[in-house]
């Protein structure tokens, strides 16, 4: 089923929580007598399941939230709060909410499975921010700090070895040798026998017990110098593209020009349209040779940071997917 199929779901649930409250999803015991602000509380349930099915669940939590605190008895509110600060990306809130519905209410095993289903949902969706977070320190060369990211990741999704490689490796660019063999290690340990990164795991695993030739990554100008290399190779190629786009605009523009009538009137495109033409075919060839110049220039300081750097030392690491060279100079 898909994303608007799991919608309706959620709305049909909200939408069957007037005063009986979503009935099937949790038993509240019955209200004996209506509450003296029961107007109210018709009022903040209409309210609610609006916000609810406009996608505001934001605001819909927060009226949860208060029919809940008007009459505690009413649990499933306690519970649509929940999901509503769950749907709205709220994670802390969320779970905060759901940890005290599962104090307040009295679930039978399903609904509680449901709950704790949502609750590992929220904690799955933890550690995937902090994986994004990780692999952008990783890309910044903060590898200590990718290492301790992908740590967090792994307490809050532990069925997924994977985090614990990544950690590894982590550690391992950063130099540290013993961390990284540890979290290869507990990786192998815990994988499943046809996991596809049980061989890449082997392979750093059998770099790192190789030598000093594992050591920690490129630094100083070597670095540097591929760094320019490649941006200035991505510069210019996209300088170039910027330059044909606008070489083949001309080409239709000028066919455009060319289209006139008997008295000679060009008639193939409107005088303000061809302006405004002209003036953005110009644009982009300015910043198309202005790229094809920077990417030129850039790749030039690159191969001179590698053309002097010294030769002493020198060791290349070739990984999984990837190759590493590190130079003392």
């Amino acid at each position: 089923m898909g994303q608007d199929s799991k919608w309706s779901t959620e709305r049909h649930c909200v939408a069957g929580c007037a005063l009986a409250w979503c009935v099937g999803l949790v038993a509240a015991p019955p209200v004996s007598a209506a509450p003296p602000n029961a107007r109210l509380g018709d009022a903040l349930v209409t309210a609610a399941q609006r916000e609810f099915d406009g996608g505001h669940f934001e605001r819909a939590a927060e009226l949860f939230l208060d029919i809940w605190r008007d009459d505690d008895r009413a649990t499933v509110a306690l519970y649509n709060a929940a999901r509503s600060f769950h749907l709205a990306g709220s994670l802390e809130r969320a779970e905060g909410v759901y940890r005290e519905f599962l104090v307040r209410a009295k679930l039978d095993a399903a609904t509680e499975a449901k709950v704790r289903n949502h609750m590992a949902d929220i904690d799955r969706r933890r550690a995937q921010a902090r994986a994004a977070e990780a692999g952008r320190a990783e890309e910044a060369g903060r590898y200590l700090v990718a290492a301790q990211l992908w740590a967090e990741a792994g307490a809050l999704q532990p069925d997924n070895p994977g985090f614990t490689l990544k950690e590894g490796r982590a550690q391992h660019l950063a130099g540290n040798a013993a961390a990284a063999r540890e979290r290869y290690r507990r990786f192998l340990a815990a994988a499943a026998a046809d996991d596809p990164n049980r061989s890449v795991a082997a392979q750093w695993q059998a770099a790192l017990n190789a030598g000093p030739e594992t050591a920690a990554p490129t630094t100083g100008r070597s670095w540097a110098g591929w760094s320019c290399v490649v941006l200035g190779a991505g510069a210019s190629g996209a300088g170039l593209w910027f330059v044909a786009s606008a070489s083949t605009a001309t080409g239709e523009l000028e066919r455009k020009l060319a289209v006139t009538d008997a008295s000679g009137k060009i008639t193939g495109i409107a005088e303000t349209d061809a302006r405004a033409e002209a003036a953005r075919i110009d644009r982009q060839f300015v910043v198309g040779w202005s790229s094809v110049g920077v990417g030129v220039a850039a790749g030039a300081v690159g191969a001179w940071l590698l053309a002097t750097r010294s030769a002493g030392a020198a060791t290349v690491t070739v990984g999984p997917h990837e190759m590493r060279i590190a130079v003392r100079f």
